[in-house]
């Protein structure tokens, strides 16, 4: 599952272009809540993009490596060092996430323990 979504992460050319976009309709003041049409499609599709990998919990160590590699990652190229940036949105995206990173946790005692 990580992987089909790290595979269908928006590529660095394409976030620039829509952040690009999103610069360019602040400035010209297009109405909100979501400006145009083109740019409320990519905010609901990011949205439930992000909500889908807030929400995974990987199974085993290297998948739960990859994860945190993926977010990390992510997080980097969208900030800057004056400017950071954490992938997921808002609270509750975060708060996924955190719950998500609980779960792997515990699985993966269980998984052990079972081992044991």
């Amino acid at each position: 599952m990580i992987r089909s979504m790290l595979r269908s992460r928006l590529t660095a050319a394409r976030r620039q272009h829509v952040f690009a976009r999103a610069v360019y309709e602040d400035e010209v003041k297009v109405p909100t809540p979501h400006q145009t049409p083109e740019m409320a499609a990519l905010a609901e599709a990011a949205k439930k993009a992000r909500r889908r990998l807030a929400q995974t919990s990987p199974a085993t160590l290297p998948g739960l490596v990859a994860y945190l590699d993926y977010v990390v990652t992510e997080s980097e190229s969208l900030g800057s060092p004056e400017w950071p940036m954490f992938v997921f949105d808002d609270e509750e995206e975060t708060l996924s996430f955190v719950r998500s990173l609980a779960r792997s946790a515990h699985g993966m005692r269980v998984a052990l323990a079972a081992q044991s």
